[in-house]
């Protein structure tokens, strides 16, 4: 056996031994969830009302004494454990399967306690199942946030508006010396400060040797406090829009580009009626590819440097989804073109795999293949900026097949 055989197989035992774990995990939420339902039936028997509410109280206690964890981990896993196998019976199938992460699931289960109608558990629940199994933690996360929204709208629009009632600041000394600032704000006023701040980044002077933080802190201290001098720039917060939310038929939420972030149709159509709002226009194909653009020499620049970081949303990188800092070519230029077709958004360190061989690229039909030391192989995962990404809804049948298997497997 050759070593890249042998490296091969000793990461295909990694991969085994992971989905063990997970199923392990399914296994210990489910003797959890059983010997919470069992001890509920029993308390149900304490004609006492006061004592039948405290032997409840107690099942979590109980549980965590036994493992060795915090009463507040064991309540947090009960419920949203409960919500997934009662609300999403598919996903709950997949993670006893083994093809879920159990903090995937935990997620799913607090994401999902935002719905209130029944139509929208179904559809949400068929398509976690499936994208949850094909993609990383944070793909997973990002794209069930924005799922959530979409499905209903109005959720997202309440959430926002108690942000922005609640928003504040504030500062917290550290006994081991310095000190922290934090603020609570709403979806739009996160993004307006910080696309700010990284406004001012691109703006820092090549022989500014602060590290990036160093410099975003700085940039916040001045911008409070007027000491030394500010930076003041202009920003863009870059969103996808459904035309018809835009135009007031539908309040489907707009997303950021790399879909981390949504913010209500309101919200999305005040910035579009201010008179500083800059737009751009992205033509694409009917799965959201941005069409072609070609310029001549070797940097992107301008138009097309901003159409590749739309469609792309977030870096290309096999399982990255940072944001991007750079654009490269996929053929090394000039053997290959400046062109969106041989462009691809990067963030710094799979820039850097890159160009130092850890990683190769190749474009097969648009799309960039990435091919690790090992010779595995990944698809490039761009933002798809159709809402429903094109998974399948499940039949009411499918449904309720399954919520009798997932709470009675």
């Amino acid at each position: 056996m050759n070593s890249l055989d042998r490296a091969n197989q000793l990461l295909d035992a990694v991969t085994a031994a992971s989905s063990e774990e997970r199923r392990l995990a399914a296994r210990k939420l489910r003797a959890m969830l059983d010997f919470a339902d069992y001890q509920e039936g029993i308390a149900e028997l304490e004609e006492d009302g006061q004592r039948r509410r405290w032997f409840v109280s107690a099942i979590a206690d109980e549980i965590a004494l036994a493992i060795s964890v915090s009463v507040n981990s064991v309540q947090n896993a009960l419920h949203r454990g409960r919500l997934v196998r009662s609300k999403l019976p598919l996903t709950w199938l997949a993670f006893c399967d083994g093809s879920i992460e159990p903090y995937v699931v935990q997620r799913l289960g607090e994401i999902a306690g935002r719905l209130q109608l029944d139509e929208s558990f179904v559809r949400f629940d068929a398509a976690c199942a499936q994208y949850a199994a094909t993609h990383t933690v944070a793909e997973t996360i990002r794209w069930a946030k924005r799922r959530a929204d979409t499905l209903e709208p109005w959720t997202k629009a309440e959430r926002e508006r108690e942000a922005h009632e609640s928003r504040a600041v504030g500062v917290t000394y550290i006994d081991e010396g310095g000190a922290e600032l934090w603020g609570s704000y709403s979806s739009q006023m996160g993004l307006e400060i910080e696309r700010a701040l990284n406004a001012a980044l691109e703006a820092k002077p090549a022989d500014d040797t602060r590290t990036r933080d160093q410099f975003l802190a700085d940039e916040l201290h001045h911008r409070i406090t007027g000491d030394g001098e500010t930076h003041l720039v202009s920003t863009e917060i870059v969103l996808t829009v459904p035309i018809a939310s835009l135009a007031g038929v539908t309040n489907t939420p707009a997303a950021t580009l790399d879909e981390n972030t949504t913010l209500p149709a309101d919200t999305m159509r005040d910035i579009a009626s201010r008179g500083e709002t800059v737009f751009h226009r992205a033509i694409t194909d009917p799965v959201g590819n941005v069409l072609e653009v070609t310029r001549l020499g070797r940097f992107f620049t301008g138009d097309l440097r901003k159409a590749v970081i739309i469609r792309d949303g977030h870096c290309s990188g096999p399982g990255c989804t940072s944001p991007i800092r750079e654009i490269d070519h996929v053929i090394p230029w000039p053997q290959g073109p400046t062109s969106s077709s041989n462009a691809q958004g990067l963030c710094k360190r799979s820039h850097q795999q890159k160009t130092f061989g850890a990683l190769t690229v190749e474009t097969h039909d648009g799309v960039p293949i990435w091919t690790t030391v090992l010779g595995r192989q990944y698809e490039a995962k761009r933002v798809s900026h159709p809402p429903d990404h094109g998974l399948p809804d499940a039949s009411g049948a499918e449904y309720r097949i399954a919520q009798l298997v997932a709470l009675d497997p």
